[in-house]
């Protein structure tokens, strides 16, 4: 968001110094990320709309928060298996940014107009390494688990943007808890998913449909081939 200081003086009187912000309505998103006004939903404080057409996320809002996941028949129908896939998730990925952080493998990029091809570029990436891992039916990663365990219980959404709602969500407690929102973070909910959607899209992947095999079944197809 752009901004930009101003003093104030009414009627001769200082009355101090105010920024002037960019405000991130879907004019906003328009002018700076060419998004159709008419395809934009914006909704404020979890469920108050702003813009759009807010059904969806306020059905997955009110699901979360009236179901009782205390009871089976509930915690079913978001419970995905814990597989190799998971682990290996959990374990490496982090480490692998912080390896890479401290290796500095890149310049820092400090412009708006190479920064935004570079993040797009690398939410390219970022699909295509979920589509390969995933595709190994190893089970999902923990940030994509949930990704898939919501998608499941919205079967009619495409699983890009149950990614942005997810991302929305996630941005929301952040900026709640004093986190920066700039627009590399908009980028980031916004772009994240719809790349996704495109690369899975033109692969024909769907997350949803895989048969995961979690690390009991998995130890158990090696032991039978092994004889043991």
């Amino acid at each position: 968001q752009s901004s930009r200081p101003a003093v104030l003086f009414i009627n001769g009187e200082y009355w101090g110094i105010y920024a002037l912000q960019e405000t991130p309505d879907e004019r906003y998103l328009d002018d700076h990320y060419d998004v159709d006004p008419d395809e934009s939903n914006i909704i404020k404080n979890w469920k108050e709309l702003e813009h759009g057409d807010s059904t969806n996320w306020i059905n997955l809002y009110q699901w979360v928060r009236e179901t009782d996941f205390s009871l089976d028949e509930n915690y079913v129908l978001m419970k995905e298996r814990i597989g190799f896939g998971t682990i290996f998730d959990a374990l490496l990925v982090g480490n692998m940014i912080q390896l890479l952080n401290d290796l500095n493998p890149l310049p820092l990029n400090k412009g708006i107009l190479t920064g935004i091809p570079i993040m797009l570029l690398g939410f390219v990436f970022m699909a295509v390494g979920q589509w390969i891992y995933m595709s190994g039916a190893q089970c999902c990663g923990p940030r994509d688990m949930l990704l898939v365990g919501i998608g499941k219980r919205l079967p009619k959404v495409p699983i890009g943007v149950v990614e942005v709602l997810l991302w929305a969500a996630v941005v929301t407690v952040g900026w709640m808890l004093g986190g920066p929102v700039g627009v590399g973070t908009l980028l980031s909910v916004f772009g994240a998913g719809l790349v996704m959607q495109a690369v899975l899209t033109v692969v024909h992947f769907e997350p949803r449909e895989v048969q995961n095999r979690d690390c009991a079944e998995v130890l158990k197809i090696l032991a039978e081939k092994n004889g043991t």
